[in-house]
């Protein structure tokens, strides 16, 4: 298995994370190389030639029976489409695991060049790993003839708070979202909305990095200096006293596959409001565990914010419903049962 090291930010870490340490990795007999890491563009291509080394050579000594992709766009389906090639040569079945919430976007904003690759591996993939149901039909729509199957993210529920956190519904609320503060992400809906509450009753803390200095401007136009916290990008402990101390969870974006940062959320008990894009509908379900309101509507979004903190009752409902439908579908035990299957299924089919 390859993909980003697991001390990178965004989602596809905490995938192999939560891979890792459920023991999922041990038990179906991966190892995970990792071919991303941060810095500078030359240490990114040191470390990227020397994942390659290592992976020609697991290879070369018929180490592995499937080498599975974990891939986004861009750079990140360009690294991996030569890992892809190699494995190939060697003659071994390919997975190629999609992440992104752009994926199609970007496809389609590609040149005719890199639209002819990215069919040619999703075709020639031996499988390809959907998030949702909606994005597979993304996928086969990119490359009718690969072969698409769906496996939802999973989430280690070991990290997770037992019972019910003791949170006290009482002004100021705090409106808690977690994620790269930019345009796709709709944050500065969520600034847009902050402003149509009343104000002295709401807290939103808009944790994580990317456009700082422009959410930051906005927030000083919009005068919400006094109900906007930026800390940056959080994790770890410091993720997890925000995540204990909120009272909702908002991620209003426009392109997703299936976050984890909704998952993580629903695991500390906390309602969700996002939209209704790529796999978000199997997490949140409207008027059970949260809302789901249309992109690019700052006034739905605050009404939908006013409306769950207006009635406890509701709140506490939602919030053990969040962490009710997470254990129920989205643990890792399930994503390694389905993980096994795929696999399984995998290894009976005679490469030709």
């Amino acid at each position: 298995m390859v993909g980003p090291h697991e001390d990178c930010t965004g989602g596809v870490p905490k995938v192999v994370r939560d891979y890792r340490c459920s023991g999922l990795m041990k038990e179906l007999g991966v190892k995970y190389i990792p071919t991303y890491r941060g810095g500078t563009k030359a240490a990114k291509i040191y470390f990227y030639v020397g994942s390659l080394a290592r992976i020609f050579w697991a290879l070369l000594m018929h180490r592995c029976d499937i080498v599975h992709l974990h891939s986004a766009f861009t750079w990140s389906f360009r690294r991996m489409s030569v890992i892809f090639f190699i494995a190939k040569l060697f003659r071994k079945r390919t997975v190629f695991h999609v992440h992104a919430g752009l994926f199609e976007e970007k496809y389609r904003a590609a040149s005719h060049a890199e639209k002819m690759g990215t069919r040619f591996v999703l075709t020639k993939s031996d499988m390809v790993l959907a998030l949702s149901d909606e994005w597979k039909a993304k996928l086969q729509g990119i490359a009718p003839k690969s072969k698409v199957r769906v496996l939802v993210n999973g989430i280690h529920l070991n990290k997770f708070p037992k019972e019910m956190i003791d949170r006290n519904l009482e002004p100021p609320y705090e409106i808690l979202f977690l994620g790269r503060l930019v345009e796709a992400k709709g944050v500065y809906d969520l600034i847009s909305a902050a402003a149509c509450l009343e104000k002295g009753k709401f807290k939103f803390v808009l944790a994580g990095d990317g456009e700082i200095n422009q959410v930051e401007e906005l927030i000083k136009q919009k005068n919400l200096k006094d109900l906007i916290e930026t800390p940056g990008w959080i994790a770890g402990t410091k993720k997890s006293k925000y995540l204990k101390r909120a009272h909702l969870y908002v991620l209003p974006s426009y392109h997703e596959g299936l976050p984890m940062s909704v998952l993580e959320a629903m695991g500390f008990y906390l309602p969700v409001i996002a939209t209704p894009v790529g796999g978000i509908p199997q997490a949140v379900n409207h008027g059970i565990n949260g809302y789901l309101v249309p992109c690019g509507e700052p006034d739905k979004l605050a009404e939908s914010i006013a409306r769950i903190v207006a009635n406890e009752t509701e709140w506490r409902q939602f919030s053990l419903k969040s962490r009710e439908i997470l254990e129920k579908n989205f643990g890792i035990n399930r994503v390694k049962i389905r993980l096994s299957a795929l696999y399984s299924e995998l290894l009976e089919v005679t490469l030709p």
